[in-house]
C-alpha cells in the first residue's frame, strides 16, 4: 500500500499516514505508526510505502519504506491540496 505522511514527531516516535485515495478529513482510516517500523527517515507529506498489521482493531503500520526523496513534495504545496482542518 501507499500513501503520504501526514506528520511525524520524532520527539514522540510517531507518525500517522494518509492512505492513497483517502482524503484528509476521513481520520479513521488513516494508519497510526511507530518509529520503529520505519525504514529509513520520513518527513511530513513524503510518499511511504507501508504494509498493515493485520488484525488490528484500527489501521496501524507493520512497515513503512519511504520512497524515492525524488518523488517527495509537501502536500500543502501539491496542486489542488486540501490543508487538513480546512
Amino acid at each position: 500500500m501507499t500513501g503520504h505522511v501526514k506528520f511525524f514527531d520524532a520527539e514522540k516516535r510517531y507518525g500517522i499516514i494518509i492512505p492513497a485515495g483517502v482524503s484528509p478529513r476521513e481520520r479513521k482510516l488513516h494508519v497510526f505508526f511507530y518509529e520503529d517500523v520505519l525504514q529509513g527517515s520520513v518527513a511530513t507529506g513524503q510518499e511511504v510505502e507501508y504494509s498493515l498489521l493485520p488484525e488490528y482493531p484500527t489501521p496501524r503500520a507493520l512497515a513503512v519504506k519511504p520512497l524515492s526523496a525524488r518523488n517527495y513534495t509537501p502536500i500543502s504545496q501539491r496542486k489542488g491540496a486540501v490543508a487538513y482542518g480546512d
